[in-house]
């Protein structure tokens, strides 16, 4: 079933979404270094209302997912806004 109607009209352009990249960290580097790689450990993180002072989604980034997607993968959704305390 077509809609000529749709054809007609100006296509409504996508949002972009941004991605998430995740990493490769080579093992060594985690178990050697104590790596800030996790939103608890962001200065713009807000333990209160958890969320980012960026606005960034903090689920991809917390420690609990950071730590079981690099069990699996051996890589990890690391911040580009992250600030050390």
């Amino acid at each position: 079933m077509t809609r000529p109607e749709m054809s007609t009209r100006n296509p409504t352009p996508k949002r972009i979404q941004p991605s998430i990249k995740h990493e490769a960290v080579n093992p060594r580097d985690y178990l050697k270094y104590n790596l800030p790689w996790a939103c608890e450990d962001c200065s713009h993180y807000n333990f209160e209302n958890d969320n980012c002072s960026f606005g960034c989604h903090v689920k991809w980034h917390k420690k609990e997912y950071q730590k079981h997607a690099y069990e699996l993968s051996g890589r990890m959704a690391l911040c580009r806004f992250q600030e050390i305390d």
